[in-house]
């Protein structure tokens, strides 16, 4: 999609119903680990009892398999992106249209340089649910200040980055690295769509947590 040119891997975990699927369709761009090697993270519980449905196990070994192969810079991206897009204001309509990549190689080249030039630690994009309300409800300084990066991550393997808490490990991890002095923010005019996420569908991924954990929420 969008003309990308590069390598990419796709990361499962080795108890996988669709394991050997996974293995015969994507051969040697699969990278396939074991949660419990990773359980070292501070999943935000006192025992071994956590939701292992999480994405944070495989944030940690994607990192850490980065760090280990010095891959350099690369593109952490949740299964269920379906586009990416800028986002630019048109003042005479009060929107924010969305327009096609035609070629992420250069947009991502173009990103990295920036983040290595100023030692950013992670960037990522917009939410579709960020551009609703149009250029009104659209501030670039709460976006790039305030708000945490969720589900895309733009990283450097020489940079070490913690993953926090198995709920919203995304935004958690941004604010505990923030408060640290690591710069972490979001380009206000690229953005990104979803299908349901976790906490809608829960059928699958972090859903299930949302399900077994309902008295949480009572």
């Amino acid at each position: 999609k969008l003309n990308y040119s590069g390598d990419y891997k796709i990361v499962i975990d080795d108890e996988d119903k669709e394991l050997e699927l996974y293995k015969e369709k994507y051969k040697d761009h699969l990278l396939i680990f074991n949660k419990m090697d990773y359980a070292y993270i501070d999943t935000g519980y006192d025992s071994e009892h956590f939701p292992k449905s999480t994405p944070i196990f495989a944030r940690e070994f994607i990192n850490c398999y980065a760090y280990n192969n010095k891959v350099g810079n690369y593109l952490m991206l949740d299964d269920d992106i379906q586009r990416i897009k800028f986002r630019i204001p048109d003042y005479n309509t009060n929107s924010l249209p969305g327009y096609h990549i035609t070629n992420i190689d250069d947009l991502l080249d173009y990103l990295f340089d920036f983040m290595d030039n100023d030692n950013i630690y992670t960037m990522g994009f917009c939410h579709q649910g960020e551009f609703v309300g149009g250029i009104q409800s659209f501030n670039e300084e709460k976006i790039l200040g305030k708000r945490a990066i969720c589900q895309i991550f733009l990283f450097n393997s020489k940079k070490k980055f913690d993953w926090k808490l198995v709920w919203y490990e995304d935004y958690n991890s941004c604010y505990y690295n923030g408060i640290r002095g690591q710069l972490t923010f979001k380009i206000p005019f690229i953005g990104y769509e979803t299908e349901l996420t976790g906490n809608d569908n829960k059928s699958t991924g972090m859903g299930e947590c949302y399900k077994d954990n309902i008295q949480l929420y009572k």
